[in-house]
């Protein structure tokens, strides 16, 4: 399940609400999303497949996806309009 390993690559950044996906999946390996986050800390967006990704299933891609767009990340006066970033799921069988 993809529900317990999820990191964030953004300086200064941390999840206020973090990404859950319900996947009862049974594949094992990675899932990478480029973000783009504003001041506020919405994720405004959000694009499955970056470098770094193992999996090819592009339904779990999408619930990444989704998952990221819906979480919220804390509020950050000092960053740039728009900052980038990554989040990383990883996925092991059950």
């Amino acid at each position: 399940s993809g529900s317990g390993n999820v990191n964030l690559s953004l300086v200064n950044r941390r999840f206020v609400s973090t990404p859950k996906i319900d996947d009862q999946g049974q594949s094992a390996g990675k899932v990478v999303v480029e973000i783009r986050v504003d001041k506020t800390g919405e994720v405004v967006f959000a694009r499955a497949g970056a470098k770094g990704t193992t999996l090819s299933d592009l339904k779990l891609w999408k619930k990444c996806e989704d998952a990221v767009l819906g979480a919220r990340l804390n509020k950050l006066d000092s960053a740039p309009e728009i900052q980038f970033g990554v989040v990383t799921f990883n996925f092991s069988v059950r």
